[in-house]
């Protein structure tokens, strides 16, 4: 699964901050960043099924 990131404000101690966060999760397989759209990041995960991506990445949402 793919889970596309708007950052909220476009520093570089944000970017930081969010990076940092990503890699404490262990469904996290890859973040990228990209450009030309209007996300920031495509994040790859693996989860069992939706309800594992909802407990973990719905549940305790953050703004980056």
């Amino acid at each position: 699964m793919f889970i596309a990131v708007s950052m909220d404000r476009h520093t570089a101690e944000r970017f930081e901050q969010f990076e940092r966060s990503v890699q404490s999760f262990d469904e996290v397989v890859s973040c990228s960043i990209v450009t030309g759209r209007t996300e920031d990041y495509l994040i790859k995960v693996r989860v069992r099924d939706m309800a594992h991506y909802e407990g973990v990445f719905i549940a305790s949402p953050q703004s980056y």
